[in-house]
């Protein structure tokens, strides 16, 4: 199981690092092809200008290329490094188990906000009730993720179970409010409801 973690990992973060840096522009992709194909009918008599633009996609390629191979090296470095200076495998495990926890809630607003993003999901809109399950799911990681920080922060002043807990979902749902205030994700939901 460690093995195959080790060898996902790196798989993983190439593909969210291509999909996040490179991820091609489809906006304007027309535009830029219509271009290119004016540029070729002006350009037909003059090949080595058109050389010289294939070799910038090959540059460019070529370094692609390079950012993976790269990004999959260090991270296996990293893996090898930590294995081989012989620490508690367990405490790794939950070190990376709490910085999940604690990532977990901003990853999924960034998707809810992505996902209602006419820029985004302009040609397939998120559905009214989708949305409502979303938004739970995404208050109910605020909450997780905040009951874990008010436990440890706020232990000595809240021992109550309940105030802890009360405390907690009210930052959930102060949280989701004002992503959906101070984002475009409050007309995202609103709109989803008139498709």
């Amino acid at each position: 199981a460690a093995l195959s973690s080790q060898l996902a990992t790196p798989l993983g973060a190439t593909a969210t690092a291509e999909s996040i840096f490179f991820m091609p522009e489809t906006v304007d992709a027309e535009e830029r092809e219509l271009k290119d194909v004016e540029e070729i009918e002006m350009l037909e008599k003059q090949e080595t200008e058109l050389e010289i633009l294939n070799q910038k996609d090959i540059l460019k390629n070529r370094n692609l290329k390079i950012m993976k191979q790269t990004t999959n090296c260090v991270m296996v470095a990293i893996a090898t490094v930590v294995i081989s200076t012989n620490v508690d495998r367990i405490v790794v495990i939950l070190v990376a188990q709490v910085f999940n926890g604690c990532l977990l809630p901003i990853f999924s607003i960034c998707l809810l906000i992505c996902i209602n993003d006419e820029q985004f999901m302009g040609s397939a809109p998120q559905k009214g009730w989708s949305n409502v399950f979303l938004v739970i799911s995404v208050t109910f990681t605020i909450f997780l993720a905040g009951n874990v920080f008010v436990q440890k922060l706020l232990s000595w002043a809240l021992v109550e179970v309940w105030h802890r807990l009360v405390v907690a979902a009210c930052l959930a749902v102060g949280g989701i409010l004002t992503v959906s205030t101070s984002t475009g994700l409050g007309r995202g939901l609103v709109g989803s409801w008139r498709c």
